[in-house]
């Protein structure tokens, strides 16, 4: 065995003791890790499992996870969103369930915590409702907008929104946004040019 291989934990398998290590130590991105385990699922059924790799993938997400969810920072409890948009504790919560609003709720927390970028001299951004329809509320659309990405020059949406609501880049982030639903193949996300938007 090579000196860079480590050794496997003990899991109920070896397949997910393989799929662990592979993840562990490969560093694509999700939506490319994703694609290529459904492709060898889809032409090796008996062999990986849709079960298996979405545990294989939560649990390599748990493992990033503190990189960037630093960029989510500051964050807020649900009082203090109240004072900010002028909601009662109800109506964010249902801002929440309605995907208006971007709430994150991390492993051995109890309450949800909302990102402070995404509010504007009172009010939710018009393009956070618009981007949570297509990926979803929580740690998914977290990840989507706080990952560095190749094609902004190894920067991530929230550093670029930072500088300011630049129509262009609210643009690139809902089409990009729509291109990686279109490619998971789910049915409920809205193209761009469609009345969802």
């Amino acid at each position: 065995m090579s000196s860079f291989i480590a050794p496997l934990p003990v899991h109920e398998s070896a397949d997910e003791a393989l799929l662990e290590s592979l993840f562990s130590r490969l560093k694509p991105s999700p939506a490319s890790l994703l694609k290529a385990a459904l492709r060898f699922a889809s032409h090796h059924p008996a062999k990986l499992s849709p079960q298996l790799l979405v545990s294989a993938l939560q649990a390599r997400g748990h493992q990033q996870a503190a990189s960037w969810l630093v960029k989510l920072e500051p964050s807020i409890g649900v009082q203090e969103v109240m004072l900010q948009i002028g909601m009662s504790k109800s109506g964010v919560h249902k801002a929440k369930v309605q995907n208006h609003l971007l709430a994150l709720r991390l492993a051995g927390r109890n309450a949800d915590r909302f990102p402070l970028f995404q509010f504007k001299e009172g009010e939710v951004r018009e393009w956070v409702p618009k981007l949570l329809a297509v990926l979803g509320n929580g740690l998914g659309a977290a990840h989507f907008l706080a990952v560095p990405r190749k094609h902004l020059e190894n920067r991530c949406y929230l550093d670029l929104l930072a500088e300011g609501d630049d129509r262009n880049i609210i643009t690139d982030l809902l089409e990009y946004a729509y291109r990686i639903a279109d490619e998971a193949g789910d049915p409920a996300a809205a193209t761009p040019g469609s009345t969802h938007t």
